[in-house]
């Protein structure tokens, strides 16, 4: 929480005012509000914000930043003071509401299984530096996945023959994230993959998931603890915090069960799921109802309201049972309550309806 600094020109002599009131605020959870007054009045003026009518350290300014508005701000009141020698004077109180948003999600694919690849199967260890972006990697070998040493027919295109008798080999390749990589925002790699048998992924220098290894530490000479007949795709899901805008690297060491093993695959296509949140511009509906919709029942004194996302001021009488409003409500969770009504309604088809000019909104006040 942090104050921003207004500066005042041309203020005129006299008790503290406010010339302009702090307004209300609808923002997205993770990201930063900005309440602000302006003052004036004889020098010097003091400003000082509340939060709930207790004063907020620091906020001695005309702009109030809050820096990443979490669930525990929603609907809290903010208003300041303005003082000098003459006058103290107090502005309107300003709401904000803190919108859990909706997820959007992108999807990009950041290469494909018969990617082209920088190898090395050289025998010898590369050293711990070579999953980072600024290796220089310009003198490996260069090829098109798959790359195998394999007799069996495999789900991709066997393109770039291996030299057995490695007991691990390294792979390394560039990929581009056109899209920014915003603040808040999630990011996770959907890694498909052939391998024969073991291997450790990396983005950016940094250990994503390894399939067929031992934890611990991993070396040339580490062998897989799987043995794999003819390989088969599989696919990991890592969420990741250090993909960057722009060129980032991904690596991969494949390790054999042992020494005598006859067969090697490698290849991999990445999937680069981009998400974060943005404000919610759909008011909330029902998802569903128990009982549901067009049932019979021996008797009906209650009914279960579930919502498709979390709302706020849900009433009894929000709700019409043959026009007549339900009698107590029960707050099951923050999208699902419980409806009662005494006596049932008669024998025959319910009719169920909201209240006109009821005041059950989502989170966002829509």
């Amino acid at each position: 929480m942090a104050a921003g600094l207004a500066g005042r020109v041309g203020a005129a002599e006299g008790p503290a005012v406010f010339t302009q009131h702090p307004a209300d605020q609808t923002v997205v959870i993770g990201t930063s509000a900005a309440f602000s007054v302006g003052v004036d009045g004889s020098e010097p003026v003091v400003v000082q914000w509340f939060r709930n009518g207790v004063p907020v350290g620091g906020a001695t300014n005309t702009v109030l930043t809050l820096a990443a508005v979490g669930a525990n701000d929603h609907l809290k009141v903010f208003h300041a003071t303005v003082s000098n020698a003459l006058a103290v004077a107090t502005s309107s109180n300003a709401l904000l509401r803190v919108d859990p948003g909706v997820v959007m999600t992108v999807t990009n694919r950041a290469f494909e299984m018969t990617n082209l690849w920088r190898f090395n199967q050289s025998g010898v260890d590369p050293g711990v530096s070579w999953t980072a972006t600024n290796y220089n990697d310009s003198a490996w070998s260069q090829g098109r996945a798959l790359l195998y040493v394999e007799d069996a027919a495999l789900s991709a295109p066997k393109n770039t023959l291996l030299t057995i008798g490695r007991t691990t080999y390294y792979f390394r390749t560039r990929f581009n994230v056109t899209n920014a990589v915003v603040p808040g925002a999630s990011a996770t790699l959907r890694i498909g993959a052939l391998l024969d048998d073991g291997a450790v992924f990396y983005l950016n220098g940094r250990e994503l998931v390894r399939p067929g290894m031992a934890a611990g530490a991993v070396a040339y000479g580490t062998f897989a603890n799987r043995t794999v007949g003819d390989a088969a795709y599989e696919e990991f899901e890592v969420t990741v915090t250090n993909l960057v805008a722009g060129t980032n690297v991904f690596a991969a060491e494949v390790h054999q069960i042992n020494a005598g093993s006859s067969d090697v695959v490698f290849g991999a296509a990445l999937d680069v799921l981009l998400s974060t949140r943005v404000v919610d511009t759909q008011p909330p509906a029902v998802e569903y109802l128990v009982p549901p919709a067009g049932v019979t029942v021996r008797d009906l004194r209650e009914v279960e309201v579930f919502f498709n996302e979390p709302v706020t001021g849900v009433n009894a009488a929000d709700l019409l049972v043959q026009n007549v409003p339900a009698n107590s409500v029960t707050t099951l969770g923050a999208s699902r309550y419980l409806f009662a009504f005494t006596p049932p309604p008669p024998t025959g088809v319910v009719q169920l309806a909201w209240a006109p000019g009821h005041g059950i909104t989502d989170l966002a006040g829509l």
